[in-house]
């Protein structure tokens, strides 16, 4: 049994978007231009800090009204306050 000491990789969001910019890129470019799959790949990236701290701050409020299951109920980024978006 190997036991990896590699850091683990830098998620753009760990909770609902488990994958590098990387990744997205790679995956984005066997379908879309170079340029149009880097862009696709930055956006998330970009926009995560304000996503996970805005979901944050709701799972606080969920929690304080009493909404069960507060810690693991999704966002849906897209479809929160526009204060998240890029």
């Amino acid at each position: 049994m190997w036991i990896s000491l590699a850091p683990l990789p830098e998620f753009i969001d760990p909770d609902e978007l488990p994958f590098t910019t990387e990744e997205v890129f790679q995956a984005a470019s066997r379908f879309l231009p170079m340029e149009t799959a880097r862009m696709l790949a930055d956006h998330p990236t970009d926009c995560a800090p304000g996503m996970i701290e805005h979901r944050a701050l709701r799972r606080t409020e969920w929690r304080a009204a009493g909404i069960p299951h507060a810690d693991a109920m999704p966002l849906h980024g897209g479809l929160t306050s526009s204060t998240i978006w890029c």
